[in-house]
Parts: structure tokens; sequence; C-alpha cells
């Protein structure tokens, strides 16, 4: 997502990845994942020491 207006930077594509609308929905998708992940995993991480 970040590096595709790097590679086809002067194209119709390239443009539309590198425009602030589509990186902040990128942001706002990649947060929303974690955040999500965060809570709904939380309680599986059991460590056993051994």
């Amino acid at each position: 997502m970040l590096t595709l207006p790097l590679a086809v930077g002067g194209t119709r594509a390239g443009r539309w990845f590198a425009s602030d609308s589509t990186l902040s929905c990128a942001t706002t998708a990649i947060v929303f994942v974690c955040i999500a992940s965060h809570f709904l995993l939380r309680h599986v991480w059991n460590p056993q020491g051994g």
C-alpha cells in the first residue's frame, strides 16, 4: 500500500494510492484491526514456564 506510489508513481493507480484519503483509509483500517485483535485475543495468550 505504501510502496506502490513509489513503484508506479506516474500512473493513475500510483496517484490514487498516494492520495491523502486513500492513505488515511488504509491507516484507519490497520488501527481498527490492531485494536480489535487486541481485545479479542488478549485472553488467549497463556505462556507456560518450562
